[in-house]
């Protein structure tokens, strides 16, 4: 088997694995017990969580006594081992102990999405099926309708997280415990940590209901131990490091950092609004966040609200992760120019895996991380080599579960793989590259356009800020794709011709095309703003929507 590094190749079977995972021992418990370890280890004023708009903190000991206090009345209250609870709220203080009780007594947590169509909100509470509800006061009137709409005999417990009218989550949840019940407190035993589910996570549901994902105890401590693995050897955390949660638990990315934060001792920055802008950078300079992870965008519009030359306010960053979606070339020369002490990776997860597959320094996928396999596989599901370009079809050591109470069979497969929904390739080096989301490919009579390859090439004139390349049907008997390319203008190119614009990017296309892909954009489309999803993705289905309306 050739070897590139720590990540080896079956050439018979096209089969790239990252062996030697040195986490067994860490993952083949339950996430109550590695809660309860960790909490015994750190001093009890160590600093865990920090509030930015409210300017609270949390220490190691207030987390574990709430959450070991929560776990013993969420018994008394009558909920059970395996049932379901689900959290309707953002970053706040009560939500923490929460979750950890859940763990500790047994319990399945989803954090839920309320910003969804009211059809989309009841389908998946009735996939849920949970027996108690807590949610914020802000989304009280919301779960009422949808309750009313769509009664769900499992419900037995609604308790409001921040409502004053009682019984709410502080009379029912948070009496105290002694310090002999918290001494000699034990976590539910979980027999099979690899096989049990500990988190029903959804997906981002960007083309209508999200997926329930069924996410083992064993697959979360994979997750979290395995995402910092490789950045943590030239900047490791200490008891100084500190991570940003920018966006509400819902998801993935940030019920991880949630994790990291009280596995492996880190302080997490909260915020409790979505963290653009100014208002995102503001907290990452106030705060000496070093570790963050952060979507292209969400990167992009902080770093330009920066001057040009201004390289202390992200000075504390030592890792940077830009993630959810591939990284234009602008956003990495902004982070290159301003976080001057950081090392960038693009990483390469999915909410299935609940982490990390893949990251590098150079704006690819890169290297797997420790505990995966991969192929890459042609449209008949046969495996290709390196150098060819296919669906991303991919593997754990840690078993996945299918998603909850739907058919899965086109995604998860009994040998155990996981088709990601990825396009892309593996070179000989054995890095892993990924060019776009399958379904996101632009596929002509003659030849698959790979809209991120098209995009780049437009981004780089002066007169644009961004453009996205879409494929639509111009009718329902069409068999093939016809290309459309949205693009956004800087201020000083509105003033400037249309036409003038339109034929200096058509004058691009013809250059780095091929003739029949050329030919196969016939709309360029300005526009004012790129729609995106409520996770901050581009918005893919609206772009076609308006090509196919234009």
């Amino acid at each position: 088997m050739p070897i590139a590094g720590n990540i080896t190749y079956d050439a018979k079977r096209k089969v790239w694995s990252s062996p030697n995972y040195p986490h067994w021992s860490f993952i083949n418990q339950s996430l109550g017990e590695a809660f309860v370890q960790q909490m015994k280890k750190l001093p009890a004023d160590q600093i865990l969580e920090q509030y930015v708009d409210t300017d609270e903190i949390r220490t190691s000991n207030q987390i574990y006594r709430e959450s070991v206090a929560v776990a013993k009345n969420l018994k008394k209250l009558g909920l059970k081992r395996d049932e379901v609870i689900v959290v309707c709220g953002g970053n706040n203080m009560k939500v923490t102990p929460l979750i950890m009780s859940a763990f500790l007594m047994g319990a399945k947590v989803n954090v839920f999405e309320t910003a969804m169509k009211p059809e989309y909100f009841d389908s998946t509470l009735r996939l849920l099926e949970p027996a108690a509800i807590f949610y914020e006061e802000v989304h009280a009137n919301t779960i009422s309708d949808s309750l009313k709409r769509s009664p769900l005999t499992s419900v037995r417990y609604q308790l409001s997280l921040d409502g004053s009218q009682v019984p709410n989550f502080d009379s029912e949840l948070l009496q105290p415990v002694t310090e002999d019940e918290l001494a000699n407190f034990h976590p539910a035993q979980v027999d099979d940590p690899q096989h049990e589910t500990a988190l029903l996570a959804l997906t981002s549901g960007s083309t209508g209901p999200p997926k329930v994902v069924n996410i083992t105890h064993s697959l979360l401590l994979h997750a979290n131990v395995s995402w910092f693995y490789h950045m943590n050897k030239s900047s490791p955390f200490t008891s100084k490091s500190s991570v940003f949660s920018f966006a509400p638990l819902r998801w993935i990315s940030q019920f991880d950092l949630m994790l990291v934060s009280l596995l492996f001792g880190v302080r997490r920055v909260c915020a409790t609004k979505p963290a653009n802008g100014p208002y995102g950078c503001d907290i990452i300079r106030k705060t000496g966040i070093t570790h963050i992870f952060l979507l292209p965008q969400a990167l992009e519009d902080i770093l330009n609200t920066l001057e040009d030359t201004d390289t202390q306010s992200m000075s504390s960053l030592r890792v940077l992760q830009v993630g959810g979606e591939k990284a234009s070339k602008a956003v990495y020369q902004l982070a290159q120019k301003h976080c001057v002490n950081a090392k960038t990776y693009s990483c390469f997860g999915m909410t299935e895996l609940a982490g990390l597959i893949a990251n590098a320094g150079d704006g690819n996928a890169g290297k797997l991380v420790p505990g995966i396999q991969i192929q890459i596989l042609d449209d008949d599901m046969q495996p290709l080599g390196p150098n060819q370009h296919g669906q991303v079809y991919l593997k754990t050591l840690v078993p996945f579960k299918p998603y909850l109470k739907i058919d899965s069979s086109a995604h998860y497969f009994p040998d155990g793989f996981f088709l990601s929904g990825d396009y892309g390739y593996v070179d000989e080096q054995h890095n892993l590259h990924l060019e776009a989301r399958y379904k996101d490919l632009v596929r002509a009579k003659d030849v698959i356009i790979i809209p991120n390859n098209v995009e780049y090439q437009i981004n780089d004139l002066p007169e644009v800020v961004v453009s996205r390349l879409v494929g639509y049907r111009q009718s329902e008997d069409s068999t093939a794709d016809v290309g459309a390319l949205f693009v956004v203008l800087e201020s000083f190119a509105k003033d400037l011709p249309s036409g003038l614009v339109r034929l200096k990017i058509r004058d691009v296309l013809l250059a780095r095309l091929s003739p029949k892909e050329n030919a196969n954009i016939e709309k360029i489309i300005f526009i004012s703003k790129i729609p995106v999803t409520n996770c901050g993705k581009v918005d893919r289905v609206e772009l076609r929507k308006q090509a196919s309306l234009l």
